[in-house]
């Protein structure tokens, strides 16, 4: 979901610098349902906002949203599914008037699940059936279980009290409860997030895999050199240099990272990874309609790396003061000390938004 995310960001990035709308049919109602996710993302996307100088519509944010919900919904689907109890009944009467209880019992589906009905007889049989709770007709001895004695099969209300009661208490016991909807997020983009930023992209680029101003006639052949130079790194073999071609070819439009800057990735058989950077003398033509100027080709070992070079990428290409600075940059070195200058203002920056962003809460 996390990678998925990302692709989605990326080509907003895109849609929002190039001033394209795209509209969310079901926005408004995304808003209403989701209130918190909502104010969550729209005050977040503020940090990347900073760095690309844009403002994201309320159509993408809603949009972005929908990755949020879909992951807190699964996981309160699963934390309610979870928080079932499961449940026997122990009934001196016969099979009809235990069935009959079961009938009754199933305005509880929602917190309590019979698994087994037996009689005081298979009393010892309760805790190989790995139930949590027993609900009972007669008062029972020496059993570990929690369970509730009902006045009858016929189960009245009071019964129920009592049984709902039994059952919160046990799901409290095993910590049961269904996270906020930004919670249950988080902490999978906290995990992510320790995956993926394990390097920069000064780790990737060196300023030998970097060249400028060369003017090539089609962007096959731009694209071509940067797989030239990327095993020059040593990342990829010599035969694996026109699986770049071929990696623009499938992905089309979705390799454009954003205008004018096209991004490819091999993972296959990669022997260490780094990265290769062209800036073209002259603009060439992408798929025949977009034009191009820079190509950046990454041999990565572990995919997870796609996230964090992503967002680094955009907010080098994207920030259009970091974008005229590099435009004009004169040597590998110089764009390599561009970069080095950018993530770590990134750092600072994330660090003063985290801070600002517990102060508000009154938490420092």
């Amino acid at each position: 979901m996390f990678d998925i995310l990302i692709d989605h960001m990326r080509a907003a990035i895109h849609r929002i610098q190039s001033g394209e709308i795209l509209v969310n049919p079901i926005g408004k109602e995304i808003q209403d349902t989701y209130p918190q996710i909502y104010n969550e993302v729209k005050e977040r996307i503020k940090l990347i906002e900073e760095v690309i100088h844009c403002k994201f519509f309320e159509d993408e944010i809603s949009f972005i949203v929908t990755y949020f919900a879909a992951v807190w919904e699964k996981s309160r689907a699963e934390t309610i599914k979870k928080s079932i109890i499961p449940t026997a009944i122990v009934c001196t009467a016969g099979r009809g008037t235990a069935q009959l209880m079961l009938a009754k019992l199933k305005i509880l589906d929602h917190i309590i699940n019979v698994t087994e009905i037996m009689s005081v007889h298979n009393i010892q049989k309760i805790k190989k059936s790995g139930v949590q709770m027993v609900i009972s007709t007669i008062p029972l001895d020496n059993i570990e279980i929690p369970y509730v004695l009902v006045s009858s099969p016929m189960v009245n209300q009071e019964d129920i009290n009592k049984i709902q009661n039994m059952a919160v208490e046990i799901q409290k016991k095993k910590r049961i409860f269904c996270q906020n909807p930004v919670e249950s997020f988080m902490g999978y983009e906290k995990h992510q997030k320790k995956e993926s930023a394990r390097k920069s992209l000064t780790q990737f680029f060196s300023p030998a895999s970097i060249c400028f101003d060369k003017k090539y006639d089609s962007w096959e052949n731009a694209a071509k050199a940067a797989g030239i130079l990327l095993s020059l790194e040593g990342s990829i073999k010599e035969s694996q240099i026109n699986e770049v071609i071929e990696y623009l070819k499938s992905n089309g439009k979705n390799a454009i990272l954003c205008q004018g800057v096209i991004i490819a990735f091999l993972e296959r058989e990669v022997k260490r990874e780094s990265a290769s950077l062209i800036r073209l003398k002259e603009l060439v033509l992408y798929t025949g309609e977009h034009p191009v100027f820079y190509f950046a080709v990454f041999g990565i070992q572990d995919g997870q790396s796609i996230n964090h070079i992503i967002y680094n990428l955009v907010s080098l290409f994207g920030n259009k003061e970091l974008r005229t600075e590099i435009d004009k940059v004169k040597t590998p070195e110089e764009m390599f000390a561009v970069m080095r200058e950018m993530e770590k203002n990134i750092v600072r920056l994330c660090k003063d938004h985290f801070f600002t962003f517990l102060r508000k809460r009154a938490v420092l």
